[in-house]
């Protein structure tokens, strides 16, 4: 659902008493989309009360359950959609009974058949009838590359509240670390090229990583022979909670409300003139320097 930064007594608190949710939705909307955040910054808990998914994404895709699944490890369902060609299945993150707040959870996929339509559950905590929902693309996904004899990464979101699914590959390094030739280098990838195809992705378990909040830095589990992953694909949780969004986030959307509702800006015209009277705008953002420096903290970290 669309993120909506002000709530009940709220809009009180920060000078906007008449907003209504429609322009609540607006103005939450327009700051996602200068904050470069789709996901919003809000996050829904499963039904222990951790993060599991972001509160603003809609899904992706969405299936029900075919059977009843009980809890356990290592659940295998049947799932046609597998054997259907649908790709990179591996790692990804499906909410089970997002309606639920007693059932709500995010389970990792861990195995795909592909020959027979199944995929298998890393785990399952709650049981879950036939015909329960299961819906993919409600967390961040990310690819990091490596760097060279480093296991560490960052999230480019923040803050990094909860891992949820990890995976990694090995490929081909810079040209001037190659020993022979770019497919005759002596590494795990060409031992590996034997038996053709794409490099494989490998799920790592995510309770082995370590993740920084501050920072967002996350260091990576070693895979095969102790040897470091070239790439990874993160599937992860960043932001608040309902109750627990920053004052700054709650002010910049109250200020923003404001603008919208003084009836001074039409983004249609520069300049505006009756008579006598002439109105220029002297910016082409509804957002000041202030509330600029209250959310650029927030932005999608780009690293090297």
């Amino acid at each position: 659902m669309p993120s909506a930064y002000l709530t009940g007594g709220d809009l009180n608190l920060y000078g906007v008493p008449n907003a209504t949710p429609p322009q609540v939705l607006q103005a939450s909307t327009m700051l996602d989309a200068y904050l470069g955040r789709p996901e919003g910054l809000v996050w829904s808990p499963d039904w222990t009360g951790l993060p599991a998914y972001m509160a603003g994404l809609s899904p992706t895709l969405s299936f029900t359950l075919p059977s009843t699944i009980v809890a356990g490890q290592n659940i295998t369902i049947n799932f046609p959609a597998a054997a259907a060609g649908l790709a990179d299945l591996i790692g990804e993150v499906f909410i089970l009974d997002r309606t639920n707040a007693q059932l709500c959870e995010a389970v990792t996929v861990s195995a795909v058949d592909t020959v027979n339509g199944r995929i298998t559950f890393q785990k399952v905590a709650q049981s879950h009838a036939q015909g329960a929902t299961m819906e993919a693309g409600l967390v961040i996904a990310e690819e990091r590359p490596l760097a060279p004899r480093r296991s560490l990464t960052r999230a480019m979101r923040a803050p990094l509240v909860r891992l949820l699914s990890g995976i990694g590959r090995y490929s081909y390094g810079r040209r001037s670390q190659d020993n022979l030739a770019p497919f005759a280098d002596l590494n795990l990838l060409a031992t590996m090229q034997v038996i053709g195809g794409p490099p494989v992705w490998t799920p790592f378990d995510v309770t082995q990583a370590s993740i920084s909040v501050t920072t967002g830095e996350i260091w990576i589990p070693v895979g095969l022979l102790l040897a470091y992953y070239s790439d990874v694909r993160i599937r992860y949780v960043a932001g608040y909670s309902a109750a627990g969004l920053p004052p700054a986030v709650k002010q910049a959307c109250a200020t923003l409300l404001a603008t919208l509702g003084s009836g001074n800006y039409d983004p249609a015209f520069k300049v505006q003139q009756a008579g006598g009277t002439r109105l220029e705008r002297w910016a082409d953002s509804l957002f000041d320097p202030d509330t600029k420096a209250m959310l650029d903290g927030l932005k999608p970290r780009v690293f090297a």
